[in-house]
């Protein structure tokens, strides 16, 4: 368990400065920079939520199922649909934007179907013997 968690808080540098900035233009926008008091919170929060799922989650292969099921819909088919959705110059109702919706729907409906299953089968039943 320890091993785990130190694995988390050294290797979350590699991806904890661009979360931090995803994060600062979220909630800050282009206006202005965190101070070093945000920056400190915003590290603590980001390290303690992954250490958190390293915790809670036994094996790699559940990691990847969730990141499989979540993360990985919404970046490689919503966000394109959704970019191509915004700079399309076609009108509202036309066939290739109403199918760019069902997709996105569709691609949805299967990540968060994906998601429950895996959470149902993860679900001990016990037996009445």
């Amino acid at each position: 368990m320890f091993m785990m968690l130190a694995g988390v808080v050294l290797s979350s540098p590699l991806s904890l400065l661009p979360c931090k900035d995803t994060v600062e233009e979220l909630i800050l926008g282009q206006t202005r920079t965190m101070s070093s008091t945000e920056n400190s919170f915003c590290t603590f929060g980001l390290v303690t939520i992954c250490c958190c799922f390293a915790i809670w989650l036994p094996n790699i292969g559940d990691a990847m199922v969730i990141v499989g099921s979540t993360s990985n819909p919404i970046v490689g088919f919503v966000l394109p649909l959704a970019y191509w959705l915004k700079i399309d110059k076609s009108p509202k109702y036309s066939l290739k934007r109403m199918l760019a919706v069902i997709f996105t729907v569709l691609i949805c409906f299967v990540s968060l179907f994906s998601l429950f299953f895996f959470i149902k089968g993860k679900q001990t039943v016990p037996t009445i013997n």
